[in-house]
């Protein structure tokens, strides 16, 4: 969705944001 907040997107999927934080921050880490 274009200009859609992340965040926005992952509520609106009942996706907890502590858990879309914890992948963004393993992905972060395995690609350094």
């Amino acid at each position: 969705m274009p200009g859609a907040n992340v965040a926005d997107v992952a509520r609106r999927h009942g996706m907890s944001l502590g858990l879309l934080h914890h992948w963004r921050r393993l992905a972060r880490e395995a690609a350094s």
